[in-house]
């Protein structure tokens, strides 16, 4: 045969793929985080933001 087979990028010496600071996971978009998991990372955030306050019972009543 005369065609040889392409080299992969990683073994090139091309430089490794960002991982997503949330899942730990190769990304290629380009904020460096899968969209889901910034939606999901966001959705925590609100759900944190929109907890009533803990009050404290009255004491001595």
């Amino acid at each position: 045969m005369s065609h040889k087979k392409p080299i992969p990028p990683v073994a090139a010496g091309a430089a490794p793929r960002p991982r997503c600071p949330v899942c730990g996971m190769a990304t290629y978009s380009r904020s460096g985080t899968h969209p889901q998991c910034m939606q999901t990372s966001h959705d925590r955030l609100l759900r944190q933001a929109n907890k009533p306050p803990v009050v404290p019972p009255a004491a001595g009543v």
